[in-house]
């Protein structure tokens, strides 16, 4: 049997007949308590513990049930209140220093959590469910080595979980170690077959890794065990996205507004992006322009409108947008690129440079490097221009139009 259900079931056999009963009233307000505890009648549950109390104030074990009726009732303060109490009657009564614990970590008051997981685990140095809180925390305060060490401990003493797989396999991805993580997020899988977060975690390390073949097979898994996962098809659309493949994502898209009724304004602004990849502009538009309407504070949405706009050959209007998308966010690299193209276009050349050198500051564009170089060489820089124009390839600019521009500026 393992610890963690070892941890559940001693506790309610040690239990059943109190060592502290001050008569057989009392064992039998506590024993019908333990029975609708477990039928999850807390209010009734917690009604016959605190009866119990009335009759032996003493009664450590009545207090931690109480405690425990109350954290399912929602009431924390309460709950700590009587696992207290029973510490207080009993010190060394090791499932009360664990769960008010537990409920200090909801109430994410983590140094208090693990005083009391540390105080539970010094009289029960088994408890092996107190070893998985604890390395949760230390993993929350990206103290990482500590919490590798207890989810091990977990493991040595319970043999293994959901819980702690993943969780493991989390850990271990923040901490660059992919294989362990891919094999415990496969063991996650092992446990419960169902469950979305392993297959996407796993999707998301291969990533990367730029393994992108093995990402899409992992959501791919997923969906054929859960045809209906959300969860899945926004991280294949966004894998697409990343790929460049938007007729692809937009699919993946439009089943999840479509057919599993989901709605957010991330959701319609990818599908723009979609729509302005795959030649429907005007889609595009509306898509942009109801995402606007919901946050007039999205510069990404002016910037990807005025995209929009530019090939719709409508320059002033995505002009308009772009500098709308510059007073939302003045470092926005998408805006300073597209009004450095328009610029460029324009034959201002000085201006054209500016925008494309604060635009690749914040982030690489393959197309944004060859204007660069195209502004450069307008402006005598050749030795500038064939670097960028080298530099465009490597971060998926045309591979034709790049070594053509090459063969002019390279000389």
């Amino acid at each position: 049997m393992s610890n963690l259900k070892f941890f559940s079931i001693a506790i309610f056999a040690y239990l059943i007949v109190p060592l502290t009963a001050s008569g057989q009233s009392v064992t039998k307000l506590y024993n019908e308590g333990l029975t609708h505890f477990k039928a999850k009648n807390y209010d009734i549950a917690n009604n016959k513990f605190e009866k119990a109390l009335e009759k032996d104030e003493y009664f450590h074990e009545a207090y931690y049930y109480s405690g425990r009726c109350y954290f399912e009732l929602g009431q924390a303060d309460k709950a700590i209140e009587q696992f207290s109490k029973a510490i207080k009657n009993q010190e060394d009564f090791y499932p009360a220093w664990y769960y008010r614990g537990k409920v200090y970590f909801t109430q994410e008051k983590y140094d208090k959590a693990l005083k009391n997981y540390n105080k539970a685990l010094e009289h029960n140095p088994e408890l092996a469910v107190a070893y998985l809180s604890r390395a949760k925390i230390y993993d929350l305060q990206n103290k990482r080595s500590k919490a590798l060490e207890n989810y091990n401990k977990n493991e040595e003493l319970a043999g293994g979980n959901y819980n702690l797989y993943y969780n493991r396999a989390v850990l271990l991805k923040n901490m660059g170690k992919y294989q362990q993580a891919l094999n415990d997020a496969l063991k996650a899988i092992d446990k419960k077959p169902e469950a979305s977060d392993p297959f996407i975690l796993r999707s998301r390390i291969f990533r990367k890794e730029r393994k992108f073949k093995k990402a899409e097979k992992e959501l791919d898994n997923l969906l054929n065990v859960n045809p209906k996962s959300a969860k899945a098809y926004k991280e294949r659309a966004d894998l697409f996205l990343e790929l460049g493949k938007h007729q692809k994502a937009l699919a993946d898209l439009e089943t999840l507004t479509n057919k599993l009724g989901k709605r957010s304004s991330t959701l319609e602004y990818q599908k723009g992006i979609c729509y302005a990849h795959t030649g429907n502009e005007n889609r595009a538009r509306r898509s942009f322009t109801k995402v606007i309407s919901r946050n007039r504070d999205f510069a990404d949405a002016y910037a990807q409108r005025a995209y929009v706009y530019i090939k719709m050959n409508k320059p002033s209007m995505a002009k308009q947008d772009l500098r709308k998308a510059l007073r939302k966010d003045e470092k926005n690299p998408t805006a300073h690129y597209l009004l450095g193209k328009l610029q460029l276009q324009d034959y201002q050349y000085e201006k054209a440079l500016e925008n494309l050198n604060k635009a690749l500051k914040e982030k690489h564009i393959g197309e944004a490097y060859a204007l660069r170089a195209e502004c450069r060489h307008k402006l005598g820089k050749h030795e500038k221009a064939c670097e960028d124009v080298k530099l465009s390839i490597v971060f998926g600019y045309d591979k034709r139009k790049a070594q053509k521009d090459m063969r002019e500026y390279c000389k």
